[in-house]
């Protein structure tokens, strides 16, 4: 019996460039194999949070185990050079880099306060906390305005250094322009 997984559908969507070179029996072997038990365990990792969106945050956890397996996965995937290698880069890339924004020191900090956000520290940032996506405000979510330079990104800032600290808001600064592209800013 052929047991049929997410990752043999998702390699058959995939469209391949007449110009790649084609997979050799070894590069098959090693796809089929080295790099599918990555790809599933990556893909278990996604099925958790697919009703994520709009702004609101994978938790900690379960972002922190994608991006092990994504690295894995690339790692994996470029030890090969061929057409079916590179077009599941192409599509796979892009996941990555959104889970790694929220795998560091950021995601951590708004995860937890996600979780459980300390409402009375919260009350001293009240023009801006209302861009947090917490349990108590599910309606909330990350919103465009706290990249803009003014008084909403100033407060988010003065924010995520008062709860999470300096390496939490150093690692949102490195991310910023990604998660930007994210939001569709």
């Amino acid at each position: 019996m052929i047991k049929i997984t997410i990752f043999t559908i998702f390699l058959s969507q995939i469209p391949f460039s007449q110009n790649q070179k084609s997979c050799n029996f070894i590069e098959n072997q090693i796809l089929d194999t080295k790099c599918r038990e990555n790809l599933e365990k990556l893909y278990g990792e996604l099925r958790k949070n697919a009703n994520i969106s709009d702004g609101h945050f994978p938790p900690y956890e379960n972002a922190r185990k994608s991006a092990e397996f994504c690295e894995k996965s690339m790692t994996c995937l470029n030890s090969i050079n061929c057409s079916r290698s590179i077009s599941v880069k192409v599509h796979i890339l892009p996941v990555c880099q959104g889970i790694r924004q929220f795998s560091g020191e950021f995601g951590k900090c708004i995860s937890e306060l996600q979780k459980n956000p300390n409402l009375k520290k919260l009350a001293n940032f009240s023009s801006c906390s209302k861009f947090l996506p917490t349990d108590k405000n599910p309606e909330s979510s990350l919103k465009c305005e706290i990249f803009t330079r003014g008084q909403n990104s100033k407060c988010f800032e003065n924010l995520l250094r008062e709860m999470c600290g300096d390496s939490a808001f150093r690692n949102f600064q490195q991310i910023s322009e990604q998660l930007k592209d994210s939001l569709g800013c």
